[in-house]
């Protein structure tokens, strides 16, 4: 994998969990606030909810890219190969952003070197 796409793909993986903080502080924001009206809620759910099914996508894009990532990459070991595309459907909001790092980002520094 280039190096441009290994850095597009670390910022893929890490989009989610900051969208993460920003839906929950949107929530807290949106239900705790008394002057906050309905007009402006309206507005907010129509904002948040495209934007939440985008980073959806997004998710399941990175999901598709990494377990393929997995069967392809001639760096991991073919014993732990089933056990990290496991690892990567059940916990990918956290998975994902350390297989990249492990499995990715480290073996494209060291081809660039």
């Amino acid at each position: 994998m280039s190096r441009n796409k290994a850095i597009a793909l670390g910022i893929c993986t890490v989009i989610p969990i900051l969208y993460v903080f920003v839906f929950i502080s949107f929530f807290l924001f949106a239900f705790n606030s008394s002057s906050f009206e309905s007009r402006a809620h309206d507005l907010i759910f129509k904002i948040i909810f495209p934007i939440h099914f985008a980073v959806m996508l997004l998710l399941l894009g990175n999901l598709i890219i990494c377990i393929k990532d997995v069967f392809s990459n001639e760096h991991i070991e073919s014993d732990k190969r089933s056990l990290w595309a496991i690892v990567l459907f059940f916990g990918n909001v956290i998975a994902m952003p350390v297989y990249w790092y492990i499995n990715i980002w480290k073996y494209t520094r060291k081809m660039i070197r």
